[in-house]
């Protein structure tokens, strides 16, 4: 890189940048670290370039687990301002502190960039009212400062004259002594209209008859008036020193009320139907056509069962894991449920229908030939096995999954004991955006129902009823009118209560 031709007037900390691509900051490190004085290219020594090469061979060395930790670069406010994976890239003297994961860092560095700029748009104009008003204060405070400033020469002057004035010199404008010292303070004899004035400082003192003791006596009572003058200027700053500190609560305020949204990753059956029976199966069905076809092609396997209300229109649902069903007869009974009451039945205003489940190996995934299947509907062979006269009712959840909350739906008996709070639906009653707003106001109810007010759990759990939206507690529940019959707190809660 060095013997190149082209590079041999290049300023070396722009050469290694090119030819490594590290940021400028990295490179003045690198060139810090390897003690490199010459400027250009051409002037690097055999030893510079050992040095230069040492220094990035050290740092970019894998074997080392402290080279390549992920910190997070402070600022002056100690707030995430950079993020990097070779600390020793970083000068020596920058304020940093470990991250979990480079990702982690780069989500607090971007988090607090975003709060930064909201807040910014959010306080535009009140940021230009605190401008206006630190511009006046420092105009009051430059203005203080020149009348101090003033005061204090008037005041020199007019000891000066009465030192003059005890010497002899009454009132003779002409001696050299006098003019001298004129001279040397900025002060100057100058006609007005026919008058002579004595001007000292933009001041002017009508000489005529007066004495220099008088004019003396006049310049320390101007110098008592403009430093009495400063009190003037003290209170139009605490004036606006108030408004100023108003005005900056009020960004604080703003400031304090943005807060960046942790997004939560979703596990994967997230985006289906989903719930977990009291036998601690997973169970997953279909939201439509797309989804009814994604969960079998993608998700079956041979541990698995399948489940279909006997009615047209209807989700399939899989029991994941259940290798022997006769094991799990209350699952089986859930999965019915959930399965007949997000078909067409709930739609129609049922109160009962029949499911059955089959073996993955009776799914057939291609049409027979000569034969077209819709997206979504698949060909199911051999003995069905039926689950009769299954009531028809769901409930809607909230269950604390290890770290954080979420929202399902699926069997009530099943959500009743793992939830939070719930609300047991069944079929009729209010439109899908109206009960949707009705069941969050129930669960919000629920949560704070019999409960100290003041306890973490539950401010939590009432501030995770607040974020959910109605579209998603729309997606969430069944298709068709519903009505709430119950609303509560869970089994769960009493578990999570002692927590």
């Amino acid at each position: 890189m060095r013997n190149n031709s082209d590079a041999k007037e290049l300023d070396v900390l722009r050469w290694l940048g090119r030819n490594i691509s590290i940021p400028k900051k990295f490179v003045e490190e690198i060139i810090r670290k390897a003690s490199i004085t010459s400027t250009n290219v051409g002037q690097l020594t055999e030893d510079d370039i050992f040095r230069i090469y040492s220094v990035i061979k050290e740092i970019t060395d894998l074997s080392t687990a402290e080279n390549h930790k992920s910190m997070i670069i402070l600022g002056a406010d100690g707030k995430a301002k950079d993020v990097v994976t070779i600390p020793a890239l970083v000068p020596i003297a920058t304020k940093m502190r470990t991250a979990h994961t480079f990702m982690e860092g780069v989500d607090e560095v971007l988090a607090n960039e975003i709060t930064e700029e909201h807040g910014n748009l959010k306080t535009s104009e009140i940021d230009k009212r605190v401008s206006v008003l630190e511009h006046d204060l420092a105009e009051q405070n430059k203005a203080k400062d020149e009348v101090i400033a003033k005061a204090k020469a008037i005041r020199k002057i007019a000891s000066e004259l009465m030192g003059i004035s005890q010497n002899g010199i009454i009132n003779n404008f002409e001696d050299a002594s006098v003019k001298e010292f004129l001279a040397a303070n900025s002060a100057s004899i100058i006609l007005d209209k026919g008058r002579k004035y004595l001007e000292v400082l933009g001041e002017r003192v009508l000489i005529g008859e007066w004495t220099l003791a008088r004019i003396s006596s006049y310049l320390f009572v101007r110098a008592k008036e403009l430093e009495r003058g400063c009190i003037t200027i003290e209170d139009a700053k605490a004036k606006l020193n108030a408004q100023l500190e108003k005005l900056k609560s009020q960004t604080s305020a703003i400031q304090d009320k943005i807060v960046i949204k942790t997004q939560i990753t979703k596990e994967w059956y997230e985006r289906y139907r989903w719930f977990n029976t009291n036998d601690g199966l997973l169970a997953i069905g279909g939201r439509d056509a797309s989804s009814n076809s994604a969960i079998i092609r993608k998700h079956l396997t041979d541990n698995d069962i399948v489940f279909h209300a006997d009615i047209h229109g209807s989700p399939f649902f899989i029991l994941k894991n259940a290798k022997q069903a006769s094991e799990f007869s209350s699952s089986l009974t859930e999965v019915a449920q959930a399965t007949v009451s997000f078909s067409r039945a709930w739609k129609d205003g049922l109160s009962s229908a029949d499911a059955y489940w089959v073996e993955p190996n009776q799914i057939k995934k291609g049409a027979p030939t000569g034969q077209f299947l819709p997206k979504g509907s698949f060909v199911i062979e051999g003995k069905r096995n039926y689950i009769k006269d299954v009531e028809i009712r769901v409930a809607v959840g909230i269950l604390w999954s290890f770290t954080h909350f979420v929202l399902t739906c699926g069997p009530s008996n099943s959500i009743r004991k793992q939830s939070m709070v719930y609300a047991q639906l069944l079929p009729g009653g209010n439109d899908p955006n109206n009960i949707a707003k009705k069941i969050k106001s129930e669960l919000f109810t629920a949560a704070y129902a019999n409960t100290n007010t003041k306890d973490d759990k539950y401010t939590q759990l009432a501030d995770f009823i607040k974020s959910i939206s109605i579209d998603d507690l729309t997606r969430t529940i069944p298709t068709g009118h519903s009505k709430i019959s119950i609303a509560e707190k869970g089994e769960w809660a009493k578990d999570f209560q002692n927590r």
